[in-house]
């Protein structure tokens, strides 16, 4: 019979004794090698319960524990005024969520054409009438954090992002800017993937 050792994750007790068995002895380490705290609960609820375990099997359960990033993580309050402090990130975040608001012609309007396109194909009208009220919805939040980089006072600077961070975020709304030149390569994909499954 298996233990559970936290709901969001299927970790096992046992699982945490093969990991102390195999030499991982701290928490940081059994976390990695169990993969405990990654679920929905983010190590809120695995933590005690993995420390405690390991504590009885005679590893060591002193903290720090690196928890699941973000370790910090940014209010919509802290973008504000971006366009002014970081001119470079607020355009290719302001790109995305013109994206997932489905602005024309960026990448997510065509997501959400084929997506409602198909809907209505299938004879889903009242579905696709609700997935429109809900992107108009979704759209206002979208077009408010937009607001918020451009035309709010700006806040405290936060931590600027790693260069590796801004590559992909360039490297994203690149791809999401220039999809409408070339979306035969994609689309080609995800019409094989969603056909397997079929």
């Amino acid at each position: 019979m298996k233990t559970i050792a936290c709901r969001c994750e299927d970790v096992t007790l046992h699982d945490l004794d093969d990991a102390v068995a195999r030499g991982y002895g701290d928490l940081e380490s059994l976390k990695r090698y169990t993969g405990f705290g990654t679920g929905w609960c983010q190590g809120k609820g695995c933590v005690a319960l993995c420390a405690a375990h390991l504590a009885r099997a005679g590893g060591s359960a002193a903290l720090p524990f690196t928890p699941r990033p973000p370790v910090h993580p940014l209010r919509f309050a802290d973008l504000a005024g971006l366009a002014r402090t970081n001119p470079s990130m607020a355009f290719f975040l302001a790109t995305m969520m013109f994206s997932l608001a489905g602005i024309p012609p960026l990448a997510g309007f065509f997501a959400k054409f084929y997506v409602f396109a198909a809907a209505i194909k299938a004879g889903l009208y009242g579905l696709s009438v609700i997935g429109v009220l809900a992107s108009a919805v979704a759209a206002y939040y979208y077009l408010r954090i937009v607001k918020l980089m451009y035309f709010d006072e700006p806040a405290p600077a936060f931590d600027p992002p790693t260069s590796v961070a801004r590559i992909v975020l360039a490297l994203s709304a690149l791809a999401i800017i220039l999809f409408v030149f070339a979306p035969s390569p994609i689309t080609n994909a995800a019409m094989a993937a969603a056909q397997s499954l079929f």
